[in-house]
């Protein structure tokens, strides 16, 4: 290329003297600058330009695009963070990203945790019952009159502590002519004082109330009992 400039410079100082020589050889240099120029382009290929010596400072905004790059050559590392949209995916691909997943299978069992503390001693029960129904207990009721009995139960003196009985049940036994209005557990007695365990103490019936009424023409005995049973 030096060699040919070169002669064509002495072919120009030759014709100096002539300007239509002179433009004609101008404008042959122009044809052969340009055409040494082109055929130095063509001869510039990507194995002519080391690996990453090109870096986005010398490209053009938007000059590369999805033509230019090869399949599967760009990865996750090789994009800034949310620059790839779901717009530009397909809708079959939208569908396959987004579709929900499967459940998982579940867990295997955790191990058993440890025993929780004893919890507080329950009361005591009752033991044993009996029936009581004391003739001393009866009350004649005259005719048409109404009358409220209550029949106690037992208490016995064990020596350290006394054994109270308390009352499970009780009724009234008398004449068709009487009716029996209501029968309840009364009186409701503390048995036992207050304590940590039991803050409200032990509360039970100690006897058996029923209410009558004597619907006949003549005074009727009613005779009321009580079901009691020993509390320890």
């Amino acid at each position: 290329m030096r060699e040919t400039l070169s002669r064509v410079g002495g072919k120009m100082r030759q014709l100096g003297r002539s300007r239509v020589t002179v433009a004609i050889a101008g404008g042959a240099l122009v044809v052969l600058l340009s055409g040494g120029t082109a055929v130095a382009a063509s001869k510039i290929s990507g194995d002519d330009i080391q690996h990453y010596s090109i870096t986005k400072q010398h490209l053009k905004k938007d000059s590369v695009g999805g033509w230019e790059t090869m399949n599967r050559s760009l990865s996750g590392g090789d994009l800034r963070l949310d620059s790839v949209g779901q717009r530009v995916f397909t809708p079959q691909l939208r569908e396959l990203i987004n579709q929900k997943g499967q459940d998982g299978e579940d867990g295997t069992d955790g191990e058993d945790g440890a025993d929780g503390k004893d919890g507080v001693d329950g009361q005591d029960g009752v033991s044993g019952h009996e029936a009581i129904g004391r003739g001393s207990d009866a009350v004649s009721v005259e005719a048409g009159e109404t009358e409220v009995i209550t029949t106690m139960c037992a208490s016995e003196d064990s020596g350290e502590q006394q054994q109270a009985e308390v009352a499970i049940g009780g009724g009234a036994k008398a004449t068709k002519d009487v009716v029996v209005h209501s029968t309840y557990p009364d009186p409701i007695e503390q048995v036992s004082e207050p304590t940590e365990d039991d803050p409200a103490g032990r509360w039970a019936a100690t006897g058996w109330t029923v209410q009558v009424t004597n619907n006949g023409e003549e005074p009727v005995n009613v005779q009321p009992y009580v079901l009691c049973a020993l509390m320890r």
